[in-house]
């Protein structure tokens, strides 16, 4: 009898255990996923945790594919992607900044290289790229090609403007879109034009600029 109550002590201590990792990183996760599912979501999340990334992402990611439906091998390997994603945009960025660090992923998520990040962080090394990061993932996903956006975004961001300026840059660009203009058209123009700005008479930075994207040279001829 006396062994028969251990054991069922012993079980109910597991189960609480088992619970109470399942609400490490957020409780809803129990409520969302089954058993399987959850003990490898679980697993990226403490893994991800262990390596000091955010881990709301991934939970995020878990419950999107559940309220799609997706099977649990789908949300797992989603989470798994996205765990991928969080520790490369860490290693590009250099950076502990977990708003950094998710907007990076974002930017990767959208097939910008990690590079680029790594580019992003040399032009700006002290301030936040949470928003320059933002911006160029916006500029991609809306259509404009990742080779000019991030040369666009890139050359901004060496002239240190701030990141209010750069949310009114894409404002501009989205309404040129919304407008008709192609999104890389759209980003390089308006791009070309806050430089000029910097550029221009009266303030005092007295550098000059070449394109944004050099023009190709001609062909030497033989």
């Amino acid at each position: 009898m006396m062994y028969k109550w251990m054991m069922a002590g012993a079980a109910a201590l597991a189960v609480t255990a088992s619970s109470a990792r399942a609400q490490g990183s957020d409780p809803r996760l129990a409520r969302k996923l089954d058993a399987q599912t959850l003990v490898a979501v679980e697993a990226v999340i403490d893994s991800a945790r262990a390596l000091g990334l955010p881990t709301e992402p991934l939970a995020d990611r878990a419950f999107e594919y559940a309220a799609k439906g997706r099977p649990g091998a789908s949300i797992v390997a989603a989470v798994r992607t996205r765990a991928v994603q969080l520790r490369t945009a860490k290693r590009a960025l250099a950076t502990t900044s977990d708003r950094e660090v998710i907007a990076g992923a974002d930017a990767l998520a959208n097939n910008v290289p990690e590079s680029t990040l790594a580019e992003l962080r040399r032009a700006r090394t002290t301030a936040e790229l949470t928003i320059p990061l933002s911006v160029l993932a916006d500029l991609v996903a809306r259509g404009a090609q990742i080779d000019t956006a991030s040369a666009v975004v890139i050359a901004l961001v060496g002239t240190n403007m701030r990141d209010g300026d750069m949310i009114k840059f894409r404002q501009t660009v989205e309404r040129d879109i919304a407008l008709g203009t192609l999104p890389a058209a759209a980003a390089l123009t308006r791009g070309e034009a806050a430089l000029g700005a910097l550029d221009s008479p009266g303030t005092n930075n007295g550098q000059v600029r070449g394109p944004i994207i050099p023009s190709p040279k001609p062909p030497i001829k033989p």
